[in-house]
């Protein structure tokens, strides 16, 4: 009679490690999947971590593979759905600013995704609307009624139940005005 051995090795599969946090200003909670803590400066964050960083707060964190870094702003929440070098982060509420180098990045709002490969961009999610703003690079905002292609120095607008828009941003101003003595001047004003 033969007997057949069963060797039950335990696997614990452990999240992806895939970010350290750089820098935390103000106040900062980290979210696990049992356990809620105050973020610190060198956390390491897995797959399915949340951050929420309070009024006048700022947490700054740098991917593993040393080529992206996010800038998450006060009164946000955010979460790491996917590292590797197809990275995707979700914002519940708030703004980040994206900064990606030669990788793809995916960022999730409820009501869109932008995806870029190689850029800088900010992205803010408030009340059934998201803003992608382009430093440098391009980024696709998609929706369930379409997508548009957003360059440097544009932004694209997203509000849920309507397709997405982009709008040219201003970099320079004229204001014309007239001096006590009825001659026009202008007033140019160019915007960093």
């Amino acid at each position: 009679m033969r007997y057949l051995l069963f060797f039950f090795i335990p696997l614990f599969i452990y999240p992806e490690e895939v970010a350290v946090v750089l820098k935390v200003k103000g106040s900062a909670l980290l979210k696990k999947e049992k356990e809620v803590k105050t973020l610190k400066k060198g956390d390491i964050l897995q797959v399915g971590d949340k951050i929420e960083v309070k009024k006048k707060g700022l947490v700054i964190i740098k991917f593993l593979d040393k080529k992206s870094i996010v800038r998450i702003k006060e009164n946000t929440v955010m979460e790491i759905k996917q590292g590797g070098k197809d990275k995707k982060v979700a914002i519940f509420i708030g703004e980040i600013i994206s900064t990606i180098k030669g990788e793809n990045f995916t960022v999730e709002t409820p009501t869109s995704v932008a995806a870029v490969k190689g850029t800088r961009f900010s992205t803010a999610f408030i009340s059934d609307t998201t803003k992608v703003v382009v430093q440098e690079g391009v980024v696709k905002l998609s929706n369930d009624k379409g997508s548009v292609i957003i360059k440097k120095d544009e932004m694209g607008i997203s509000v849920r139940g309507n397709p997405p828009q982009k709008k040219k941003l201003l970099r320079d101003i004229n204001i014309d005005f007239e001096t006590q003595g009825k001659k026009i001047k202008t007033l140019h004003i160019k915007l960093k």
